[in-house]
């Protein structure tokens, strides 16, 4: 089971190495007959409302998302395969005991019950249970990158949606339409306020500190030479009286 297992996934030893070979069988056809949107099976979309942010997360790191994009497909369409084949051996097991109603196969029916559980449906369910994984972390690693790149004014919005409706965030136009409204409105406010509350503490500037100043030292200096004039006038009178 281990060489099929190499040889589908391109790991055998025979043959020589390629550089440009690509590891893994083609899935496109197997993802449209096991994956397809009617199925309860199909991955999530892109939400119509976050077309820009998917769009710059694309750009930042295309490989990373179209990996991610990749596994949901796969996985989703492995799942919707394995739980069919589950279901059916679940179904045979069921209905083998009725086969025939000779008590001598009753033995055989419960054996073969036991066998087919522990040996088919058991890896069966622990199949799923591993796609499950690979979707879930798939799904909230593509969630996580959304978020990050989106606005800040929203990431809130985002993270409480949970994936609904085939979408990553359940397409939350009306919560992300509201929160930017929002955020352009009270950023407008605050444009408008930020002028009047600085007014008060506002210093002069460098030439009003200047002039200030030189008018201040000008109207010192007059002062200064008009008391110095009073004085020198009233000593002239005073001597010029002596002399009487």
């Amino acid at each position: 089971m281990a060489d099929n297992w190499k040889s589908l996934v391109g790991l055998s030893s025979s043959g020589a190495w390629e550089p440009s070979k690509r590891l893994g069988p083609p899935v496109s056809g197997v993802i449209r007959r096991w994956g397809a949107p009617d199925s309860g099976f199909e991955s999530f979309r892109r939400d119509p409302c976050l077309h820009s942010t998917f769009d710059k997360f694309s750009k930042d790191m295309k490989p990373f998302l179209d990996l991610a994009f990749s596994s949901m497909a796969a996985s989703s369409a492995a799942a919707h395969a394995v739980s069919h084949a589950s279901a059916y051996v679940d179904e045979f097991v069921r209905h083998l005991a009725s086969v025939s109603s000779d008590p001598a196969w009753a033995p055989f029916c419960a054996d073969a019950e036991k066998s087919v559980s522990d040996n088919a449906l058991l890896p069966l369910r622990d199949a799923s249970r591993c796609l499950a994984n690979v979707f879930g972390r798939s799904a909230s690693t593509i969630r996580a990158g959304v978020v990050r790149l989106a606005d800040s004014s929203i990431q809130s919005v985002l993270r409480s949606s949970p994936p609904s409706s085939g979408f990553f965030f359940g397409d939350p136009a009306a919560q992300v339409s509201s929160s930017m409204n929002l955020a352009v409105m009270s950023t407008l406010i605050q444009r408008q306020r930020a002028p009047a509350s600085r007014g008060f503490f506002r210093r002069p500037a460098a030439s009003t500190r200047g002039n200030t100043s030189a008018a201040a030292s000008s109207s010192t200096s007059s002062s200064a030479s008009s008391s110095k004039g009073k004085g020198s006038g009233r000593s002239s009178r005073g001597k010029g009286g002596g002399r009487k």
